[in-house]
């Protein structure tokens, strides 16, 4: 009887469970930073306070700024997380991949306890996951959540380019049109003569019934990628559009820095004045400096940060606008660049223009990160070249 009421309880608590995540409500543990959990409805309302952080986190890493930097910024600003601890770099990252941001709802997700009681860390199939759009509010809109996706998956696949022997310029960046799986470079001796021959390979060709479409030699893609870029990219109406764009996006940044230099600025006086009053308790209350001195190195530490990152906003917020000019300029020098192959350079600008390039069984198309000018109009397109 007692092992059957315990079944039939575990029974019940599950479908309770079940219930309330089909009303997206809180089933138990801690709510992701930039949430609370109403306690009468138990639905998720968002914490203004957090989801700042949350917010300052996304749009750093979506242009651009790694794992380390956003840390100091983070700590040195006095955040904390959910539990009251600083950052790390797993927290950052499990904050990057939560879908909840965007609003979606997600329950089921993980394999079910074992006999020993512990939660097993591997993940259901997705189809096997309640999974509902909009069931939360959200707090990041799903552009800049997908951007960061994108950023975190090619940081994943890049990995491995710096160890290659040969130079990959497309490594994390080309794809299987048949099967859909990433490519690889490949290099091996062939034919009497052991000629290298080294190419792009898809990484499921070589399975069990695996991929049957052909790879490709590694200068013919990277040179018709390059070809791409000068032919289509750096023409006269492209940087143009370039130099409105980016001026735009310059604005954009200045408005930021402004309201970034606000809350440091903001910070770094609530730490002087923390500073100041440890001095004056050991001067004047006659406190042992021994029993403040950790504190007090601290904050200086974070003072000297603050301060650092004010200079850096006011040299970045002295900057001129870009010019069509200046754009015109470095464009000239990029084409330089892509003419004589310098792959130091061919490998920067691929990984800033191309967002990917996709091999058919008879075609390769290349997709650029930016929209370009379609040459019969004056109407501006993403471009994909077949």
């Amino acid at each position: 009887m007692a092992q059957y009421y315990s079944a039939n309880l575990a029974r019940e608590v599950m479908k309770g469970l079940k219930e309330n995540a089909y009303k997206c409500k809180h089933t138990g543990g801690f709510a992701a930073l930039g949430y609370n959990v109403d306690p009468v409805t138990k639905e998720y309302v968002i914490n203004e306070d957090e989801a700042k952080i949350v917010k300052i986190i996304f749009e750093k890493y979506s242009n651009g700024i790694g794992y380390r930097q956003i840390l100091e910024y983070l700590n040195a600003l006095g955040y904390k997380t959910k539990f009251g601890k600083p950052f790390t770099k797993n927290s950052l990252h499990n904050i990057l991949k939560n879908e909840k941001y965007i609003g979606t709802y997600i329950y089921n997700r993980k394999v079910e306890k074992d006999a020993t009681a512990r939660r097993s860390p591997k993940l259901k199939p997705r189809e096997e996951w309640t999974v509902i759009e909009d069931g939360v509010p959200a707090i990041i809109d799903k552009d800049t959540f997908n951007l960061v996706q994108l950023k975190l998956a090619q940081n994943v696949d890049n990995g491995g380019r710096y160890k290659a022997k040969q130079i990959y310029l497309l490594s994390g960046l080309i794809y299987c049109g048949e099967c859909n799986s990433p490519l690889y470079g490949n290099s091996r001796k062939c034919g009497r003569n052991k000629t290298l021959y080294i190419s792009y390979r898809c990484s499921n060709r070589d399975n069990h019934q695996g991929c049957k479409n052909k790879e490709l030699r590694k200068e013919y893609l990277e040179n018709y990628v390059l070809d791409s870029l000068y032919n289509n990219l750096f023409n006269d109406i492209s940087i143009k559009k370039l130099s409105i764009m980016l001026a735009d996006y310059n604005n954009r940044q200045a408005n930021s820095i402004k309201d970034e230099f606000e809350v440091t600025n903001n910070e770094l006086q609530n730490v002087s004045a923390k500073i100041s009053n440890i001095i004056n308790l050991v001067a004047e209350a006659g406190i042992a400096f021994d029993t403040v001195r950790g504190n007090l190195t601290e904050l200086e530490a974070q003072k000297l940060y603050l301060e650092k990152l004010i200079r850096e906003l006011n040299l970045r917020n002295r900057e001129s606008l870009i010019t069509e000019e200046m754009i015109t300029e470095l464009v000239n020098q990029s084409k330089d660049f892509i003419k004589t192959k310098n792959l130091a350079e061919c490998q920067q600008f691929i990984k800033t223009y191309v967002n990917k390039v996709v091999v058919h069984s008879e075609t390769v198309e290349v997709l650029f990160n930016i929209n370009i000018p379609n040459k019969d109009t004056d109407e501006f397109i993403l471009f994909s070249l077949t």
